[in-house]
């Protein structure tokens, strides 16, 4: 049976890493097959100790290393590098798993020697675990070639995800270059050599916290992915070829919303910029309604 290396960055995450700890321990795989290692990204609360601590009470089960501050991208490739499985399964320190998450992934990926990576559905919690009804974010669920599916949506998440110590050796590793969406950039290039599939039940909790990384700047989360983008169809032009308007809809449409949001913060200089962005992408007038929305509400928000 194949080794599972769960890997777990964790950044001033001694309060709450715990729960998901917890859930690894608590899997039904085999626990001789599960290493658990945690890589402290250069915590400076007590987060150092607890993590000691929680190492000392499973020496059996948990590899602890600690470095200096250098984001996730850096902390999960320092822990895939020390890793000793074949599957890696990546779990960030505020979530937590469902009891049979890694026996029904490693399971897939075994009977799959064409698959690279495995997902499977989530539940979006708060952080007393109550679901968060009415959540905006989905897991699309897709299998085989998923480029496409995967440009148009980034419908995966590194806590839902098992992957293949293969995929990385081929494809490479995260970037460390990128301060945000490195798990987009990650999963599209996996995406354009191995297969997905996925486990089409809820068994990754993902708890949705206020002031969490991808909230912190939106702009920069823009101008991550919109490259990350343009660089994916600059390797794959049979996707272009293939899917034209839906290429250049994914683009126009992001540009759009990125403008929007700087409407609405009255930024309409750098608005403006990207509102043509997106009309050059893909040249539609229905947009412009929601934009000039968004200048009013802007404007009104300021007023009050």
């Amino acid at each position: 049976m194949n080794v599972i290396s769960v890997i777990i960055p964790t950044h001033n995450g001694g309060a709450r890493i715990g729960r998901a700890v917890e859930s690894v321990l608590a899997q039904d795989h085999p626990a001789a097959d599960i290493e658990i290692v945690i890589i402290d990204d250069g915590s400076n609360n007590d987060s150092r100790a607890v993590l000691e601590e929680l190492a000392a009470q499973y020496p059996r089960q948990i590899v602890l290393r600690h470095q200096t501050n250098a984001g996730p991208a850096s902390a999960r490739n320092y822990g895939m590098r020390i890793a000793r499985g074949e599957f890696f399964a990546f779990l960030d320190d505020d979530d937590y798993w469902a009891p049979s998450k890694l026996s029904r992934q490693a399971a897939l990926l075994e009977s799959r020697p064409s698959c690279g990576l495995v997902y499977c559905d989530a539940v979006f919690v708060d952080e007393d675990g109550s679901e968060l009804i009415g959540y905006p974010r989905t897991m699309g669920l897709h299998r085989g070639d998923v480029r496409l599916a995967l440009y148009l949506d980034q419908f995966l998440m590194p806590t839902a995800v098992m992957i293949r110590r293969s995929c990385i050796e081929r494809c490479g590793d995260f970037d460390e270059a990128l301060a945000v969406g490195e798990d987009y950039e990650f999963f599209l290039r996996i995406s354009e050599h191995y297969e997905f599939d996925f486990i089409a039940e809820r068994l990754t909790y993902r708890v949705v916290r206020p002031g969490s990384l991808s909230r912190i700047d939106y702009s920069l989360d823009a101008r991550t992915d919109l490259a990350t983008l343009r660089a994916f169809i600059a390797r794959n032009p049979d996707i272009a070829r293939q899917h034209p308007d839906k290429v250049r809809a994914r683009l126009g449409d992001y540009h759009i919303e990125f403008a929007n949001r700087l409407f609405r913060e009255l930024r309409i200089r750098e608005g403006a910029v990207q509102w043509s962005r997106g009309f050059l992408a893909y040249p539609r007038l229905r947009p412009l309604k929601s934009s000039i929305g968004a200048i009013v509400r802007g404007a009104l928000d300021t007023s009050g």
